[in-house]
């Protein structure tokens, strides 16, 4: 209400499949393994294993709170910034069930990801991802890019 007040929206940011360390420290989730520790300098941030129908169970939960907690904004910022391949490979379950979900490389599994978090949220809300031109992925009609740094 304060923000509002004054002008000022604010646009919540989830940003995942990376950047998720803090995601699986909790007890609950931490016994789940449901975060990858990446290898070489990617280790601060971990990643989701995104093979495991928990991680799935988390993140609706945490967007239908985020939801609910910001109904002023149309928009929420789902990241989608620094995922490695090396570390998901770190998994062969995740290996398993790209096969499983035909998924062919790691930015199609990017974009099932994607598209699992937006069937999450309600159809009104307009979804904010990172630009990330490594993996080629493709965003939605009404998907908004963000960039980072100096990409142009």
């Amino acid at each position: 209400m304060f923000a509002k007040l004054n002008a000022v929206s604010i646009i919540p940011e989830f940003d995942t499949p990376g950047h998720v360390r803090s995601w699986g420290l909790s007890q609950k989730w931490q016994q789940k393994n449901i975060t990858i520790l990446c290898p070489g300098g990617e280790h601060y941030n971990h990643q989701f294993d995104v093979s495991k129908e928990d991680v799935y169970t988390l993140t609706e939960e945490v967007l239908a709170e985020a939801d609910s907690l910001f109904k002023d904004s149309p928009y929420i910022h789902l990241g989608g910034d620094e995922v490695f391949g090396s570390c998901w490979d770190l998994r062969p379950s995740i290996k398993t069930f790209m096969a499983l979900k035909n998924i062919k490389n790691y930015g199609e599994l990017q974009m099932y990801w994607r598209y699992q978090l937006k069937q999450s949220l309600p159809a009104s809300r307009k979804v904010i991802f990172w630009r990330n031109d490594a993996d080629n992925l493709t965003t939605g009609p009404d998907d908004i890019v963000q960039f980072w740094g100096a990409q142009a």
